[in-house]
């Protein structure tokens, strides 16, 4: 049986006389208690499989039965062990972090909305599992690809038992041959916003770049930028821009879509006919039309979609979310969350501004008004709700209980959990996590810091950053593997890339 890194699943009740704790973000760091008090103690049996990713496999499920045992000062998983291990403790609701950590929902695991506590354990300052806690005698924990039930059998277990059991392990387990390939390709476009201040006009203004990082067998193979955004579809390589207008006493953005032209490098078409905004805004007697002012900040790029806040100048900067088909760019026609995820989405809206808003204000909900963000480490719906105050322009957000569809955004994982990627590395805002699992790249308040992934945890020694200006967001994550990395690094050379001088 191979031996398995064991992921995870719960804790419970902690922090009593003899913890230290150190508060990251809603999660707390705590060494094993010296009391006999703890987060989870004795002997729990793994008892049921509530779901499997992969029903295409008749698994015989040899974990049921298993025990697992838990002390202060040791852990036994399974086939694996930790000593003094440590704890990152958090509160959360359980149908979210199932959505974002997993891409589930409780009803897949048939559970109901509720907080639970999240115990993830760290040994030897690297991850070691993760658990949910739903009682005190129940729990789950997630490893070779389903979800177990665990239930506790024994509320005792002594240290001298489980350090029999670790020398065990310790004597039975044999290195094994990695059954990851051999060699990695893998590269990511980052889609890089930056504010400013327009200073003619005296309105916030906004640098778009593409920044590209090329790994070839875990060696850094080319970093480059390009100043504009330049997004991989399925006919090709296409140019986003925002443009700015100003024109009879407006002045708005105008956001453009238009395919590029490359060599045939065996991926895409190479001609295309250009697409752009219709600029013809008159009316029925042929005089020009004013238009309203309204600024578009870029939140997000897909493959088929683009997020924008849009800026109404006119009416006290009131700020609207809305996402827009690139394909129907000119259009400048919303499209609604029920589009994108199905009727369902009405209902996740409403829902969702419930909980923001007291609707007894004068609130009309657009279930157009949402758009795409980055949190912990993935792409999130986003809600919101307009209304008025005294005359005064306010609006609240809301998360929306629901995963970005595929065709919107086609890669969103991580390889190790966002908690402890924050551990381990200082000051981190957002993370990118290669799908070969080969490395990450973390973001900080002014550059992007790359590290390699061995064992599945981070290696601690960065391979390379690359230093950006401050008050910069990040807009699109576009993955390629085998082959594509390097044909995307001639497009983007072909399209004025310049290789970035990185920092080691």
């Amino acid at each position: 049986m191979k031996n398995i890194k064991i992921l995870l699943l719960m804790f419970s009740l902690f922090l009593l006389v003899g913890c230290s704790a150190l508060k990251i973000d809603n999660v707390e760091i705590i060494e094993s208690p010296n009391n006999e008090k703890h987060p989870i103690i004795g002997k729990w049996e793994i008892t049921e499989v509530l779901f499997r990713y992969d029903t295409t496999i008749d698994y015989d499920d040899e974990y049921i039965g298993k025990e697992c045992f838990f002390h202060k000062d040791a852990i036994l998983l399974v086939s694996d062990y930790a000593d003094k291990p440590k704890y990152n403790i958090k509160t959360v609701d359980l149908r979210e972090y199932l959505l974002y950590r997993f891409k589930l929902t409780n009803e897949n695991l048939g559970l109901t909305d509720q907080e639970v506590k999240i115990i993830t354990i760290v040994k030897d300052k690297s991850y070691f599992a993760e658990f949910i806690k739903l009682s005190d005698d129940k729990m789950l924990y997630y490893f070779d690809d389903a979800f177990y039930k665990l239930d506790l059998i024994d509320n005792e277990v002594s240290l001298d038992e489980i350090e029999r059991y670790i020398e065990i392990e310790k004597a039975i387990n044999m290195p094994l041959e990695s059954s990851k390939p051999d060699e990695y390709s893998s590269g990511i476009l980052l889609g890089i916003k930056t504010q400013k201040l327009d200073e003619d006009k005296k309105f916030l203004d906004w640098d778009y770049e593409t920044i590209w990082i090329n790994m070839q067998n875990k060696q850094l193979s080319g970093v480059y930028r390009v100043d504009k955004i330049l997004v991989p579809r399925k006919n090709g390589f296409w140019a986003i821009e925002q443009n700015r207008v100003y024109a009879n006493e407006s002045i708005y953005d105008k956001i453009e879509a238009s395919p590029i032209v490359t060599k045939d490098y065996g991926n895409s078409e190479t001609a295309y006919t250009s697409i752009s905004a219709d600029e013809n805004y008159l009316t029925a007697t042929n005089k020009v039309k004013k238009i309203p002012s309204i600024l578009k900040n870029i939140l997000f790029i897909g493959n088929d979609y683009v997020s924008v806040e849009n800026i109404d100048i006119e009416r006290d900067d009131r700020k609207t979310l809305q996402v827009y088909a690139i394909d129907n760019l000119s259009e400048e026609k919303p499209i609604k969350l029920s589009d994108l995820i199905g009727e369902n989405g009405t209902v996740l809206f409403n829902d969702g501004a419930r909980n923001v808003t007291n609707l007894e204000k004068d609130v009309a909900l657009n279930e157009e008004n949402f758009g795409l963000v980055r949190r912990n480490g993935y792409w999130t719906l986003k809600g919101r709700v307009n209304y008025k105050e005294n005359g005064e322009e306010f609006y609240s957000d809301f998360s929306i209980k629901a995963l970005p569809p595929k065709d919107m955004v086609s890669y969103d994982n991580l390889a190790i959990p966002y908690e402890i990627i924050k551990l381990n590395v200082p000051n981190v805002v957002d993370v990118f996590s290669s799908p070969n699992n080969d490395f990450i790249v973390t973001v900080t308040q002014d550059k992007l810091v790359i590290y390699l992934i061995d064992e599945d945890d981070i290696n601690r020694i960065p391979i390379a950053s690359i230093p950006l200006e401050k008050e910069f967001t990040i807009i699109m994550s576009e993955w390629a593997t085998g082959r594509y990395p390097n044909i995307w690094q001639k497009i983007l050379i072909e399209q004025g890339a310049s290789e970035v001088e990185v920092q080691k």
